[in-house]
């Protein structure tokens, strides 16, 4: 069979001090047939120059970069749907610019897609912070059914990120997070994703970086505006 195409879609904002890594954790995946697009969300530090400079070390890797540049700031949810808007692959992964892929990340979510021909691959993950590591592990339950009542309960990760998706299930079903949705965005679409997959299957691996630390980061900000936003997702998922 040949290898599937994956779509790795980046948002890029404020991330000046992470993307280095971030990058280089892409560009030097032992998987080969990947396409990157990074969306510059109106960045206002130097993340698209650090960019380009990791990338000037992977030339083999440039004719599968695009970039995105927006004309105005309009938050996470928008980058991943303009990246969403570009890709290729038969299936997209996002991951955000502060984290990080372990190695063989790609490779080992493509090889399982592949063996079962899911819709939707995820795998565990761990936090990052200044002083460790702490893994986050997830068990998801064969029954399709009961992945999504746990998705809603949060009682595992809902996420976007870290998970690998194929392509036309997010388009034919419209699975895109409400651009004026700036915290639990995730919450609006991960259960619905689950609940038109074919199937869910894990990779019983830590592959993802979850950085903690950055105080740039959505998490990190959250305030009134983000309290609301929550409210917001609540009721989209409600209704």
């Amino acid at each position: 069979m040949q290898d599937i195409k994956v779509s790795v879609c980046t948002p890029v904002y404020g991330v000046e001090a992470f993307i280095e890594r971030c990058a280089r954790s892409l560009f030097t995946q032992s998987y080969k047939n990947i396409e990157y697009i990074f969306v510059n969300d109106c960045t206002p530090d130097r993340s698209m120059e650090v960019l380009q400079q990791v990338l000037s070390d992977y030339p083999e890797r440039k004719d599968s970069v695009k970039i995105v540049n927006h004309k105005t700031n309009r938050g996470l949810a928008a980058a991943r749907q303009s990246a969403i808007s570009q890709v290729t692959g038969d299936y997209l992964f996002h991951l955000d610019s502060d984290d990080y892929l372990e190695h063989d990340a790609i490779r080992l979510y493509a090889e399982r897609a592949m063996e079962t021909d899911a819709d939707i691959v995820v795998a565990d993950y761990q936090f990052v912070s200044e002083t460790g590591c702490i893994p986050h592990i997830d068990k998801i339950p064969e029954n399709k059914t009961e992945y999504v009542k746990m998705l809603l309960a949060r009682k595992v990760s809902i996420e976007v990120w870290g998970r690998l998706i194929r392509c036309d299930l997010v388009r034919n079903h419209h699975l895109f997070a409400p651009e004026h949705i700036s915290i639990s965005e995730d919450y609006v679409v991960t259960p619905l994703m689950a609940y038109y997959a074919n199937r869910v299957i894990k990779v019983d691996a830590v592959l993802v970086n979850y950085v903690r630390y950055n105080p740039q980061s959505t998490t990190a900000n959250v305030g009134r505006k983000g309290l609301e936003s929550a409210v917001k997702a609540m009721a989209l998922v409600e209704s």
